[in-house]
């Protein structure tokens, strides 16, 4: 029921998160290259000797190696997500209140309202629009914050479970 319905013009919901993705996904996947390589040597032929494919050295010795980073690089990718304003902005339709039944209808997100009002909200003689505006920039900061928080109390609690340096499996 989400993804059927009329398509639009190209913006809404499912067209910002291709975007994202596709802005997201090379700072993850360059981020996990470099990790994987991070891994010694003779760490990843101690997998070999034991018998182990190319997967199962990746999946037992690898993964388990940079596991914290993997997770920093997750979160650098949301936070680059979380701070793409106008690339929402502009392919997400930008209609205030809307509430999209499907994908396909545009909609908007609390940035691209910011960045596509402040410009009315600043001849707004009560001020009221400007301090709407206000809190709304509040709650994206406390957004941010939490999730930063929440992000080093992850990354915290997988490194204090991954294994010592020089130790197997």
């Amino acid at each position: 029921r989400f993804f059927k319905g009329n398509t639009g013009h190209g913006e809404g919901l499912l067209t910002s998160g291709i975007v994202l993705a596709i802005m997201v996904i090379p700072i993850i996947a360059s981020t996990s290259r470099d990790l994987l390589r991070q891994v010694p040597r003779d760490t990843r032929e101690g997998g070999t000797a034991l018998g182990f494919t190319d997967w199962e050295t990746n999946k037992w010795i690898s993964l388990p190696w940079i596991r914290t980073g993997l997770i920093g690089a997750s979160v650098l990718g949301l936070g680059r997500a979380l701070g793409e304003t106008m690339a929402v902005a502009m392919t997400s339709g930008t209609v205030l209140g809307a509430n999209p039944s499907n994908a396909f209808l545009p909609m908007t997100t609390i940035a691209a309202t910011i960045v596509s009002q402040l410009d009315s909200a600043l001849t707004d003689a009560t001020g009221l629009a400007t301090r709407t505006l206000a809190e709304g920039a509040l709650l994206l900061a406390v957004i941010a914050l939490v999730t930063n928080l929440a992000a080093r109390i992850l990354v915290r609690k997988v490194s204090s479970t991954a294994l010592p340096v020089g130790r197997g499996i």
